[in-house]
């Protein structure tokens, strides 16, 4: 199933609000055939994906030769399988195809899912690992903590959720972020329904118990055809009046309550943006978080698309903040995460830590299909200030550190440690 795609980016409209590009198909009568689904996708790649010679590929001589082995698909599920699968010939990010009947094939279940048991995990050394636990979850409440080693969630070990991350279609994404993703959508789900977890830990031999997940706070909707997400912002003050920002998406609903958090913190000593586990989201935010965060006006990010390159100016307010700042990222940090991360690291302005991200960074945008599915294409590409290009690379941080289970145990989280650091 596609398994990659993140909050997507919005269109090539820099200064304006977010516009989604509709496409309006009546949708009365009959169901839609498979042919008219697929004309739509067709037409709408071949005159708006964003590079006009696609990566070398014939678009159309690949779609011809998949168009009836699509219309002759057994089931629904091979149809829209084997069409994300035509899609992922392209080899980039931000481009397949979310049916109606599978919503959650949008994949990012840390923010898409309703209901979860408070566990963030990664897969370390080897070996899944939590590294977060939320306050008052059902985890906690469990007394499971960060540095514990998760054995089987619903009786899958580490191999089986590798396999499942091969299983085709296989995007052309980092297989990092895949495999996490597939962790993450275990630990999460329908509110209401259980998790039997195996874990243990270097001190205690192996524990079983079954957590029922609980409905998360904080739901609210994207766009249409998208299925709702679930937000967490999460701000305070560390040792010495450093400034902490944590948030799971680039979402309208939250820019008010992160910008006035960054204004709150005009007098620290420093500040670090964490973008764990951020899969993305609107470029309006994005926009106006940096916009916060440098000192002078200057060119952020160039999109270059079919009708041509727009230049991303950001125009800062009066006061500037001026002190250090350090973003943290990891392998689940994509799309808008990137973009500002690596763009505010190309202009010099701060410092990155943690390890390199996926490298998802196309601008997209999004079109209703005439059964309800919807369909995402890339329609531009990010260059930063340096030149440099992050689709399929990733922002490299300026330190890299990893987590380690040892060090979580301790209670210790080695990158926020190397953040904290690089700002004093």
């Amino acid at each position: 199933m596609p398994r990659y795609l993140h909050t997507p980016q919005p269109p090539l409209r820099p200064f304006s609000a977010f516009l989604v590009t509709l496409v309006l198909i009546s949708c009365s009568g009959p169901p839609p055939s498979r042919a008219a689904i697929l004309d739509v996708v067709q037409r709408t790649i071949a005159d708006g994906f964003y590079d006009p010679g696609f990566g070398g590929i014939d678009w159309n001589a690949l779609y011809e030769r998949s168009r009836m082995k699509l219309i002759r698909a057994e089931d629904e599920e091979g149809f829209f399988v084997g069409l994300n699968e035509l899609l992922f010939e392209l080899g980039v990010s931000h481009c397949a195809v979310i049916p109606a009947s599978h919503p959650e094939w949008i994949g990012a279940p840390s923010v898409f899912s309703d209901g979860g048991v408070g566990i963030t995990a990664r897969v370390l050394d080897g070996a899944i690992v939590v590294t977060r636990i939320d306050g008052g979850s059902p985890a906690a409440s469990q007394g499971i903590r960060p540095g514990t080693t998760l054995l089987r969630i619903d009786g899958r070990d580490l191999a089986a959720f590798v396999e499942k991350a091969r299983q085709p279609p296989v995007p052309p994404v980092d297989p990092r972020m895949l495999l996490n993703q597939s962790v993450q959508g275990a630990l999460h789900g329908p509110a209401g329904t259980d998790v039997a977890l195996e874990y243990g830990d270097e001190s205690t031999v192996s524990q079983a118990t079954t957590l029922t997940r609980s409905l998360r706070p904080g739901r609210t909707q994207f766009m249409e055809g998208l299925p709702p997400m679930f937000l967490e912002l999460e701000v305070r003050g560390l040792e010495r009046g450093i400034g902490y920002v944590r948030f799971n998406s680039f979402h309208q609903a939250l820019l008010e309550r992160i910008l006035q958090a960054l204004d709150d913190f005009q007098d620290a000593p420093g500040l670090i943006i964490d973008l764990r586990g951020n899969a993305g989201g609107a470029f309006p935010v994005r926009r106006a978080i940096a916009e916060r965060l440098v000192t002078e006006p200057c060119v952020i990010w160039r999109q270059r698309g079919r009708r041509g390159v727009v230049e991303v100016r950001l125009e800062p307010p009066a006061p500037t903040f001026e002190a250090p700042l350090v973003v943290i990222v990891d392998e689940t940090s994509a799309s808008s995460s990137e973009e500002l991360a690596g763009g505010l690291q190309a202009l010099g302005r701060a410092s990155v830590v943690g390890v390199r991200t996926p490298g998802n960074v196309l601008i997209a945008e999004v079109v209703p299909l005439p059964d309800g599915s919807t369909l995402v294409y890339p329609v531009a590409q990010t260059t930063l200030a340096d030149g440099s290009v992050l689709e399929g690379q990733g922002v490299v941080p300026d330190v890299e550190v990893a987590l380690d289970a040892a060090s979580l145990r301790e209670g210790r989280d080695l990158q926020l440690e190397a953040a904290i650091s690089l700002v004093r």
